[in-house]
């Protein structure tokens, strides 16, 4: 598996993960529910890290949860575009996610939700539409 240079020096090892993302009326790549209203923006093959003052970002370990998610999502988003992609990550040590002065715990996010410092979506697997 291939690893990441991190700060520091430090090698770490991506991870197989799953991210959920709406694809924009332009063709666009988002956060699938923007946190706090703050979309982060995807493409394929490339890597993602948190914008300026937020961080980490949100995957899920399994694609059941995932899949989940998504439908679940579809059904409060009307009219919006979803996608399901595998990826790669590289796992963060935090266990909250924050915009500016605003957080999340793991507890609040979707059940499966894992914290990245890195995303890379590699392979499109499903669509909701």
């Amino acid at each position: 598996m291939e690893t990441q240079q991190q700060k520091g020096g430090q090698m770490k090892k991506w991870e197989k993960g799953f991210k959920v993302v709406h694809r924009t009326e332009f063709g666009e790549l988002h956060s699938a529910v923007p946190l706090h209203g703050a979309p982060v923006q995807y493409a394929h093959g490339l890597v993602t890290y948190p914008p300026k003052d937020c961080g980490p970002l949100c995957v899920f370990g399994e694609l059941e949860s995932a899949r989940f998610y998504m439908q679940y999502t579809k059904q409060y988003m009307k009219g919006w575009s979803f996608e399901m992609w595998e990826c790669q990550y590289t796992p963060a040590k935090e266990n909250k996610v924050w915009v500016d002065n605003m957080v999340s715990t793991l507890n609040d996010l979707p059940t499966g939700t894992r914290l990245a410092d890195a995303v890379k979506l590699a392979k499109l697997l499903e669509r909701a539409e």
